[in-house]
């Protein structure tokens, strides 16, 4: 904390004005009684308190380091930090959280060129590598602060392998997904008969209906006579 004050005011000023004058010194000697003096050689050693995993970093050749946010990007600054004062052009990359602003200028990097180090304990780490697209990492060295993971090796073998069970993968899709279609035909033929019986069976309803108006309205409503007009009377035949 500094206060700053006008000198001029410790002569024409009042009590209260003189009072931040007189604790200024006071708080600067109380802040270097309590931490010193400043210093660069202060400032560098709390910096060097970031290089718990710099060295087996630099050591492994690392080109990425992945897990923990609050543990990925301390080690991030330190590691490039002590390239650049080495004078190596080199760049140590962060696999966490707020990396992929930067992983544009790394992404065309063949993945069999990039060395990975996870802190030991780190949960996190083979998540972050997976959904950064890194594919079939594994750990090949395991040092005093980092497990160190390449990609595994390229034989043929291995990469056929990984083929067959892609093939075997999109096989299984399809098979499902002709199973699915073939469901789907089913029900919409048996949609189609139940609502062509259906069908059938409203319009028989209807024919039904019709015919028994058609024969209540024969029966029962007989036509009004025109006004003048009497109805004819029925005559029984005697002789009949």
């Amino acid at each position: 904390m500094l206060i700053v004050k006008p000198l001029a005011c410790t002569i024409v000023a009042e009590q209260r004005c003189r009072l931040p004058i007189l604790v200024a010194p006071l708080l600067l000697l109380g802040v270097t009684w309590g931490y010193g003096l400043p210093s660069l050689h202060r400032v560098r050693a709390d910096i060097d308190r970031l290089s718990v995993m710099t060295p087996d970093v630099l050591a492994t050749g690392c080109t990425h380091i992945a897990g923990n946010y609050w543990t990925v990007w301390p080690a991030i600054f330190h590691a490039n930090l002590a390239l650049y004062e080495r004078g190596e052009s080199r760049t140590v990359w962060g696999v966490t959280f707020g990396g992929q602003p930067t992983s544009t200028l790394w992404r065309t990097m063949r993945q069999e060129d990039r060395v990975v180090c996870i802190r030991l304990n780190d949960p996190y780490g083979d998540n972050w590598l997976i959904s950064f697209g890194f594919s079939r990492f594994r750990d090949v060295q395991r040092r005093a602060t980092v497990r160190v993971l390449r990609r595994q090796a390229g034989a043929s073998g291995g990469q056929a392998g990984f083929l067959k069970t892609g093939l075997f993968m999109v096989a299984k899709e399809r098979a499902s997904l002709n199973l699915c279609r073939s469901d789907q035909h089913r029900r919409r033929g048996l949609m189609r008969k139940i609502l062509k019986v259906g069908h059938a069976r409203s319009c028989k309803r209807r024919r039904n209906r019709q015919v028994i108006l058609e024969r209540l309205t024969g029966r029962f409503l007989r036509p009004f006579p025109k006004p003048g007009i009497t109805a004819p009377q029925r005559t029984s035949d005697s002789s009949g």
